[in-house]
């Protein structure tokens, strides 16, 4: 079975640990990576890209600049 991956993009590291330590105790999917800024969540992206990794789901802060 695919491993059920995510990732995050908050630019408040407390909402980014708040919402990965819930997800973690209440679900089976796993944090794929993470990103303060969009410019950051690109060069991660790219980078799992590389290794062959791609989250299912992005969640992103909507206020995000």
């Amino acid at each position: 079975m695919t491993e059920k991956t995510y990732f995050l993009l908050d630019d408040h590291a407390l909402m980014r640990k708040g919402i990965s330590d819930y997800i973690a105790q209440n679900s089976e999917w796993t944090l794929a990576g993470e990103a303060g800024t969009c410019e950051e969540a690109k060069e991660e992206l790219l980078m799992l890209a590389r290794t062959k990794i791609f989250p299912q789901i992005i969640v992103v802060d909507i206020n995000i600049k």
